[in-house]
């Protein structure tokens, strides 16, 4: 293990963080054999603990901890592998933590359709690896990002290394409904970035540790740990960390650990000085708060209209599911596969209809793509990455346009309700004739335009389904699942006649949730509920901590035979 720096580096680095206000890693501790010498961390008060409320676990019940590419928006050619989103930084670099695009349609995470609020998560860590010292800053906004008043940003520094950035944001201007937020990691070119987590988080407490000294007026830093191994805390680990920085030791000694700040896990502590390394003392756990989905009712698990109408679903398997227009097109495997021919913004997909789809019935778009990158919306070949849904209703001759589907490099799944209150809501502004809207009207014809890029891009499209919403004729299964479920975690489920009141008609209390599959609940409301439209909630509790969700579309619950 290498040498302990220096102490008037370590004090000058310490008072650098401290003023910054950002937790910068310390060199790796002593040297000396992990003997306690004279060092003993003391047991926890509160060895288990809730993780602390954070943004894209809330909105999503997905943290930002980069194990899936839907954890980021990358500008710039960064990759996310291995549990860390890493790129080098270039002129313009960003990452879009969380889209937005005025003009485009709010679809999947952006902001436009999942704000953060900022009054309730005022804080924002990230554990951030950088191969050069620099500025960074993230800024946000509250509206359109050609609105200067609508802006905010916080600048910090970054150092060599590892290190962990906790940005306190209560108050600052416009910190109150983020719809766009942009991380510039640094301002120096060619710098190597690696990102293991990034927190937009409630605080709560923190977390007394305490540890006693034999020796007192020494020289000494309190490491956090995300195992017991003190030999692999290394410059290339980013799981340990020191908390705060070098002292001078009393008898007894306590420090703050912000377990807010951090994601779910293991966290142990030592202590190093100049006499060696206290032992590491018992774990803290910190609990995840349950992240449930519910699977059913949902936007894509009604009937599809290609399916269950025309006999023959829009999976791409032969080519009487469309044609193609300003492209070349192949149907193989499942999948079409296009070209678009150049010089021309339209490609398209005219899917089969060889039945007016009925807009009030099939109203939810859903269409997995894939498209070549590196992204961009730009004009010139190589840009125009926004797909569209375009369609003709029964009696015009107007193209109705859906305002801009955003896509990214790579498979997207799209999904999208078409029916807008008012039906012209859905509409681009742009659209030259007529906004009449896919609500309530005889569709005759539909398209789909995978991007409007006026090169010759490559793209993909897996399948195209257009769906109801879910109904049942009697008994229903309420399916969902939760990714981190907890042996004890249970879930109690409710019917609401309106979404967001989190009130309604409770269906079930006290359900196991099944770990690592998915928890179903067999509703029969008999002749005791009404026939009508119903918004499912749940809330999934475990000893710790407990999480309320929405499905993402109702069910409708019709009538038996007989009974009104």
């Amino acid at each position: 293990m290498p040498r302990s720096p220096s102490r008037a580096l370590v004090r000058r680095s310490a008072l650098a963080v401290a003023l910054l206000s950002v937790a910068a890693s310390v060199l790796v501790p002593s040297s000396a054999s992990y003997a306690d010498g004279g060092l003993s961390v003391q047991p926890l008060a509160a060895p288990v603990i809730t993780e602390a409320a954070d943004y894209a676990t809330t909105a999503f019940a997905d943290p930002w901890d980069y194990s899936n590419a839907e954890d980021i928006r990358a500008y710039g050619g960064g990759t996310v592998a291995g549990g860390r989103l890493s790129f080098t930084s270039g002129d313009g670099y960003r990452a879009d933590l969380i889209p937005y695009i005025p003009g485009a349609a709010p679809i999947g995470r952006d902001g436009a359709r999942a704000p953060l609020d900022g009054r309730r998560f005022t804080n924002l860590s990230l554990r951030l690896y950088s191969s050069n010292g620099g500025s960074a800053a993230v800024l946000w906004t509250s509206c359109d990002w050609t609105n200067t008043a609508c802006r905010g940003s916080k600048n910090f520094r970054v150092f060599p290394g590892w290190q962990t950035v906790v940005l306190p944001l209560a108050g600052a201007t416009n910190w109150t409904r983020v719809i766009g937020l942009k991380l510039l990691p640094t301002n120096v070119a060619g710098t190597q970035i690696h990102l293991d987590w990034v927190r937009a988080y409630a605080p709560e407490t923190p977390v007394d540790v305490t540890w006693t000294d034999e020796s007192p007026g020494r020289a000494a830093t309190l490491y956090w740990d995300t195992d017991s191994d003190q030999s692999n805390n290394t410059a290339g680990n980013p799981g340990w960390g020191p908390v705060g920085g070098l002292r001078l030791t009393a008898d007894v000694n306590t420090l703050a650990f912000d377990a807010s700040a951090y994601p779910s896990g293991s966290y142990q502590f030592y202590v190093s000085s100049t006499g060696g390394n206290s032992t590491t003392g018992d774990a803290l756990r910190v609990v995840p708060r349950p992240r449930p989905v519910i699977d059913t009712p949902s936007m894509t698990s009604g009937a599809d209209y290609a399916t269950v109408i025309r006999k023959n679903a829009w999976d791409m398997s032969q080519a009487t599911d469309g044609t193609t227009q300003f492209s070349v097109g192949r149907f193989a495997g499942g999948v079409l596969t296009g070209r678009n021919i150049g010089g021309n913004r339209d490609p398209a997909v005219t899917l089969a209809v060889p039945t007016p789809i009925a807009g009030s019935r099939f109203h939810y778009a859903n269409f997995r793509m894939w498209i070549e990158g590196p992204f961009s919306i730009g004009f010139e070949p190589g840009g125009g990455m926004m797909a569209r849904i375009t369609w003709k209703v029964a009696g015009s001759n107007v193209w109705q346009n859906t305002n801009d589907l955003v896509v990214y490099p790579g498979w997207n799944d799209i999904v999208i309700d078409l029916a807008t209150n008012p039906a012209s809501k859905i509409i681009e502004p742009d659209q030259q004739g007529a906004k009449i809207g896919w609500a309530g009207k005889q569709i005759v014809t539909m398209r789909l335009d995978p991007n409007e890029d006026v090169g010759r891009k490559n793209w993909r499209v897996d399948f195209v389904r257009l769906t109801e919403t879910p109904n049942a004729l009697g008994a229903y299964d309420i399916t969902l699942h939760d990714s981190v479920a907890q042996p004890d975690s249970t879930v109690e489920i409710w019917a609401d006649k309106t979404f967001g009141t989190y009130t309604g008609r409770q269906l079930v209390t006290g359900l196991p949730v099944t770990a690592g599959g998915p928890t179903t609940f067999h509703w029969d409301p008999g002749l005791d509920v009404p026939a009508g439209t119903y918004w499912i909630w749940a809330k999934v509790k475990n000893a710790v901590g407990e999480t309320r969700v929405y499905s993402a579309a109702p069910v409708t619950i019709k009538p038996l035979a007989g009974v009104q």
